[in-house]
């Protein structure tokens, strides 16, 4: 009986041992937040207020295509909406693009001015 308790106990220490080292899985393999500044050369959208895709051009004339997180696309003081970055295209202001890039899909972070 004792060996078949301290077979029990270990059995469950390498159980706990393994799920404790799976981790939140955020940390690990979350990619580091870049930016790019640049003017608007594209906008696509889902609906009104749904982005599908934004295409912004930076200082090197590098053309960056961007696709909206799941939780949309916010910036600094108000949302992005494809409308509200479509001024930003025609007036040629520029707009800052903080994004995540992950099997070579960069998908944006926020937006800011």
């Amino acid at each position: 009986m004792r060996i078949s308790v301290v077979a029990l106990l270990g059995f469950f220490a390498v159980i706990v041992t393994a799920a404790g080292c799976g981790g939140d899985g955020k940390g690990e393999t979350e990619e580091a937040a870049l930016q790019v500044r640049g003017l608007v050369t594209d906008v696509q959208a889902r609906s009104l207020l749904e982005l599908e895709s934004l295409q912004v051009v930076d200082g090197q004339n590098i053309v960056w295509e961007f696709r909206p997180g799941p939780q949309g696309v916010t910036g600094t003081g108000h949302d992005y909406t494809p409308s509200h970055l479509r001024q930003h295209m025609v007036q040629g202001v520029p707009i800052i693009v903080t994004y995540r890039e992950r099997d070579g899909v960069l998908t944006i972070v926020s937006i800011s001015e």
